[in-house]
């Protein structure tokens, strides 16, 4: 189901889409579309740290896993291209 929030638009039924201002957002790679998946299955919902972290990569995440989701999240939304 599409959402949209100040020109921003999503679709995750079907292939994950994101749109800015009417213009496709370009994801980088896997992880960043799972990512923005997890966060789009919980709109309206507060999604902790630990929880990204499970989502991503499971019972066994890299001990930088934590530094590489900021670095995932911050390079996400400085990456509107």
């Amino acid at each position: 189901m599409p959402t949209a929030a100040s020109g921003l638009w999503s679709g995750a039924l079907g292939p994950l889409e994101v749109r800015l201002d009417g213009g496709p957002l370009r994801l980088h790679g896997p992880r960043e579309r799972t990512l923005l998946g997890l966060l789009l299955s919980r709109h309206n919902r507060v999604v902790s740290v630990p929880g990204l972290i499970d989502g991503l990569w499971g019972a066994t995440p890299p001990p930088t896993a934590e530094e590489t989701l900021q670095g995932n999240i911050c390079g996400s939304a400085s990456g509107a291209s």
